[in-house]
């Protein structure tokens, strides 16, 4: 019997990977160096990282912080979901056959991983095997992994850490664990997950403590001993990983590496009310309708996935009413509870409409948790729910259950029409056959457009094996001393630019820029490039502009300060004028947005938002550009951009006679004060409707005309986001 033990506990692994391989694996089919799992911009950074860590290791570079990408200021890789340790353990798989096969082999063991940790907790709950199996199912291939999976987010579908983390607590309570290895293990297992993703420690180990403090609530005085001795050996556990992982503290906690705000808004990523029973395109089984409520929900739809179903909500009741005496049953109940109430964030959502803010809204100020994105906190109902369908199928006295879990288990099916159709990035000579060494010297600083997410710019540099350094990147937000440059903000979003040809000499000269690759396709970089004055050399792909040495000067303070101002007033015109033609047409001012305006032809091709939320959360990520417009109070115009503290001040005096109110930081009242250059913040400025007449027929409009900036091209891909902008007659 004993031989059996490991037989069936691999058994399992294989049933999970085969799953996994059949359901996702049809993406990669047999070109797995050039089809890939997941969709979006966000695969090609975690194939950078998994190409970062063993070049750092082996150059004997800093890992930590990295110049080869956002070149010269460089970037702090702790505040990225830069995956070291699958990076390290996946290093001779990359080696041997690159990043994108690399990550496709994470990403398809991810899930099974994941689901096998989940069948060893079930299985030491249960001591059944199909039971375990179930519930290692739930968890691994749940709407969470899934949503996350197609994301590309390997921080998040590598997931098997939680799992281990409540085996070893149960086993310590239990009394087959000693102190010493509880200590050992759990510190481990800490250290694996914050080189996995440190936020999903930073939320494990906040609900650990919620679910210590309900176990300690809910269990008699002589079991509360135990608790009391496993909670202070797990702090022991902490010490010890903190003591390990002092390197990646240190640099995680340096002076200004931390971030100012969070990522994104708590309240943009936030699970609806409805999301708990409401299907997404996702699932299997996703009526139309469905599809049409949950396009409202706020986030987006990989995010999006803590779709339970009326059959799991049933299941979970079916599994505490009779146990509702045992304080087991009631702590899993609390706690999913409390999953799903930290999860609908600081304000209730229904349908995508704001409702209330929740009483817990100030815990997402909070260090550990104002980083974290609340409606993750699926990942650990998944998991609670995992151990109740374990439970319930292991129980041979009922049928009733065991039907309801499979039906519960079948509403969480992914939909196959998304697991089918392959995804890739193009791959031109130029990077893909190693035709830059013709033109590039090791370490030289290229500018790769399309910019950004707007294309696999960060792929093609670690297929390079980090050849050459890039002034951009994408592996989290936007630094600060990029964000500021009107170069970097109409590169990232497609947006007009007066005076391209000094916006753009500043740029690269500040950033020590010796080529600018364009690859073909990208037709809007020619605004870019035909200001230079320099002829391109047409390679593999690639129309290559060699830089000479002597670009200019590096531009003072006084100089970027004077570009972003003109880029700001530039941009602010162009938005007073869309909304004036707009309402000029008979539309109300409710209905002003910039998504509107562009609808209506009146504002170029760019990432135009819907909702001020939107800008708020997207801007950072160049998912969606900073610039609002849209209706402010008594019946005023707001207009929003991000600026740094110098600019805010001179548009401040620029529309302060006609203001209603000014905002900065955002949502503060503007008060003039002293601040660092650098740091950019997000300005909202409500003006009266005559007094935005009255500018634009007082300053020049040549520039900001519709026709105008139809004779200009945008200089970076806009990666199929509104193609084409036309004006209406």
């Amino acid at each position: 019997m004993a031989e059996q033990v490991p037989r069936r506990t691999l058994t399992a692994f294989a049933v999970y990977l085969a799953i996994s391989v059949a359901a996702f694996g049809a993406r990669v089919g047999f070109a797995p160096r050039y089809f890939h799992v997941g969709f979006g911009a966000d695969p090609s950074a975690l194939m950078w990282c998994l190409v970062w860590w063993p070049h750092a290791i082996a150059h004997r570079l800093n890992p930590f912080v990295t110049s080869a990408i956002w070149t010269p200021s460089g970037f702090n890789l702790t505040w990225a979901t830069s995956v070291p340790a699958v990076a390290l353990v996946l290093a001779p798989f990359t080696l041997a056959f690159g990043p994108v096969a690399s990550y496709n082999l994470a990403a398809l063991a991810a899930p099974a991983l994941s689901a096998w940790t989940m069948f060893l907790l079930c299985r030491r709950i249960t001591r059944k095997f199909w039971p375990a199996l179930a519930g290692g199912f739930l968890y691994g291939f749940s709407p969470y992994e899934l949503g996350h999976l197609l994301g590309g987010h390997l921080s998040l579908t590598v997931n098997f850490v939680p799992p281990l983390c409540v085996l070893v607590f149960l086993a310590f309570l239990e009394g087959t664990l000693p102190r010493s290895r509880f200590v050992l293990y759990l510190a481990g297992l800490l250290i694996l997950q914050c080189l996995i993703s440190s936020e999903i420690l930073a939320t494990m180990t906040v609900f650990g403590a919620i679910a210590l403090a309900a176990a300690a609530a809910l269990t008699a005085k002589e079991s509360r001993r135990c608790l009391r001795a496993a909670t202070v050996a797990a702090a022991s556990a902490y010490v010890l990983a903190a003591l390990i992982l002092s390197p990646f503290l240190y640099y995680a906690l340096a002076d200004g590496a931390a971030l100012r705000h969070p990522l994104f808004p708590a309240t943009f990523f936030s699970a609806d009310l409805l999301n708990f029973v409401i299907p997404s395109p996702l699932m299997l089984f996703a009526p139309r309708a469905a599809a049409d409520l949950t396009a409202r929900f706020s986030g987006n739809l990989l995010e999006d996935q803590f779709y339970l179903g009326l059959p799991m909500l049933l299941l979970a009741g079916l599994y505490f009413w009779p146990r509702r005496n045992e304080p087991s049953a009631r702590l899993l109940i609390l706690l999913l509870a409390a999953a799903a109430a930290a999860a609908l964030g600081p304000i209730l959502h229904v349908a995508g409409r704001p409702v209330a803010p929740t009483p817990w809204a100030p815990a997402y100020y909070l260090p550990l948790l104002k980083n974290a994105l609340p409606v993750r906190f699926a990942n650990y109902a998944f998991l609670l729910l995992a151990i109740a369908v374990s439970i319930v199928l292991s129980d041979r006295r009922v049928r009733m259950e065991k039907a309801v879990a499979a039906y519960a288990l079948a509403a969480l099916l992914p939909n196959p029409l998304l697991l089918l159709s392959p995804s890739h990035y193009d791959e031109p000579p130029f990077f893909a056959e190693g035709l830059y060494r013709k033109v590039l010297h090791p370490g030289d600083n290229l500018i790769v457009l399309p910019y950004g997410p707007n294309g696999p710019s960060m792929l093609w540099q670690a297929q390079s094996w980090m050849y050459f350094n890039m002034a951009g990147g994408y592996i989290g937000p936007t630094p600060d001393p990029f964000r500021r440059w009107p170069f970097v903000n109409a590169a990232l979003f497609s947006l007009p630019l007066n005076n391209s040809k000094l916006q753009t000499q500043a740029f690269v000269a500040a950033h020590r820029v010796d080529a600018i690759a364009v690859v073909d396709g990208a037709a809007s970089a020619s605004e870019l490039t035909t200001s230079l004055g320099i002829a391109p050399v047409e390679l593999g792909g690639v129309s290559f502009y060699k830089l000479p040495p002597s670009q200019g000067e590096v531009p003072a303070a006084s100089e970027l300060n004077h570009l972003e101002l003109e880029a700001a007033n530039q941009w602010t015109n162009v938005l007073i004028r869309a909304a004036e033609s707009y309402l000029a047409a008979g539309n109300r001012l409710d209905e002003v947005n910039p998504a509107a305006l562009f609808a209506a032809g009146l504002l170029p091709p760019s990432k135009w938002a819907e909702n001020l939320e939107m800008v708020l959360a997207g801007t950072s990520h160049g998912a969606i550009n900073g610039l609002w417009v849209g209706p402010g109070p008594s019946d005023s115009l707001a207009i929003g951009l991000f600026a740094s503290p110098v600019t805010a001040a001179l548009l401040n005096a620029r529309f302060d006679s006609g203001a209603v109110e000014t905002l900065y930081p955002y949502p503060r009242r503007y008060t003039p004060k002293t601040a660092d250059e650098g740091e950019t913040e997000f300005m909202l400025v409500a003006i009266h409707r005559d007094f935005a007449r009255r500018l634009l027929e007082t300053e020049p409009s040549s520039a900001y005309t519709a026709g105008a900036m139809n004779d200009r091209a945008p200089i970076a891909l806009t990666n199929g986001h509104n193609e084409k902008w036309t004006t209406r007659k």
